[in-house]
């Protein structure tokens, strides 16, 4: 009896935790399902220094700068594989490439392999971190500009 009483007096309490978290739960798989803002550049950087810009709508306009290597052969990584880079990063070097699904980390001395483990990405909610390497990507463009700029973690 006194269980039927404290649902009726706290009924509205009961709803509104109940819509607010249907509320969430649905913003949450909306968030995982619907594809993310897409950028048309790429910028490695190994602490603020930039190694590399890569232009995903025109790939062959992409720039190495300090401490990158260009890949002669990139197939050898995969069909898929437009470009790749040999980038230095504080440790050790990393190879980086970009298909047509975006850029990724191929291949990097890191003891997690995280940032390899993130396979190829363009989507600006999906940024390329190396804590070990200081390496991160920035994403610019039309898409990437209406976004928070700067990595997401800073360590």
């Amino acid at each position: 009896m006194a269980f039927r009483e404290n649902v009726r007096r706290h009924l509205g309490d009961i709803l509104l935790f109940l819509v607010l978290f249907l509320g969430l739960l649905v913003g949450t798989i909306l968030a995982f399902l619907l594809p993310g803002e897409k950028a048309s550049e790429a910028l490695f950087y190994r602490d603020d220094a930039l190694l590399l810009r890569i232009d995903l709508v025109h790939p062959e306009k992409s720039v190495p700068y300090e401490d990158t290597e260009k890949i002669e052969d990139p197939s050898s990584y995969g069909e898929e594989v437009i470009l790749a880079y040999i980038i230095q990063g504080e440790m050790t070097p990393m190879t980086v490439a970009l298909s047509a699904e975006g850029v990724a980390v191929l291949e990097s001395g890191c003891p997690s392999q995280y940032c390899v483990g993130l396979g190829y990405t363009m989507d600006v909610r999906r940024p390329i971190v190396c804590a070990y390497n200081h390496v991160h990507v920035e994403y610019q463009g039309a898409a990437a500009e209406d976004s928070s700029s700067g990595p997401d973690i800073i360590l």
